[in-house]
């Protein structure tokens, strides 16, 4: 169907010019607006999801064409304006953990390895 159906249209006029009854005819013509107003919902519904999936790829195309650092950046704040259910000071205070891990790496001062070492790392201290 198309944006306007002519043949709703057209049908609405031969409702009323077949001279049904009152009521009839009015129920003909409100079945058949409902219909318009139906295929208008359901093509503004597909025009609006259209547009928001191209948005979101050209926003992702976007985003993976930062420089790595400034995608990095990205990635931190969207994570930080998830909404959890974390008590704010313990968020703090992990959020300050991992910023403080992170800068040890960056810095040099601590070494990271692999998950699978620490992994085995781990099983090594529990086995123990």
């Amino acid at each position: 169907m198309g944006f306007v159906d002519f043949k709703i249209i057209l049908a609405l006029g031969e409702c009323c010019d077949k001279g049904d009854s009152l009521r009839d005819s009015c129920a003909a013509r409100a079945y058949l607006i409902t219909r318009i107003l139906v295929e208008c919902y359901n093509i503004y519904a597909n025009l609006l999801e259209s547009t928001i999936l191209l948005s979101i790829e050209q926003l992702m195309k976007e985003a993976l064409s930062l420089p790595n650092a400034l995608r990095a950046q990205l990635a931190e704040r969207l994570v930080e304006s998830l909404e959890f259910d974390i008590d704010g000071t313990v968020q703090k205070l992990w959020t300050a953990e991992a910023k403080l891990r992170r800068d040890e790496i960056r810095s040099g001062t601590i070494e990271p390895i692999s998950g699978e070492e620490g992994l085995a790392q781990i099983r090594r201290i529990v086995a123990q």
